[in-house]
């Protein structure tokens, strides 16, 4: 992943923690896991962006 992308993502998560919609504790852990994921700092798992992988490294169930 370019840097490009990696500031586009930023920018998206930062409107949308200052959108006024309140973010959820899963919301904020779905978005670390997310910039963990995209830095290559995975703790949980091989490091590859998938949706298992992303639930896996913020504790959430695939149905949240």
């Amino acid at each position: 992943m370019n840097d490009e992308t990696r500031l586009r993502i930023r920018h998206t998560f930062d409107r949308l923690s200052t959108s006024g919609r309140v973010l959820t504790a899963i919301d904020r852990s779905l978005m670390e896991a997310f910039e963990r994921l995209m830095h290559g700092l995975p703790e949980l798992t091989d490091g590859k962006i998938t949706l298992v992988n992303l639930c896996t490294e913020a504790g959430v169930s695939r149905a949240s």
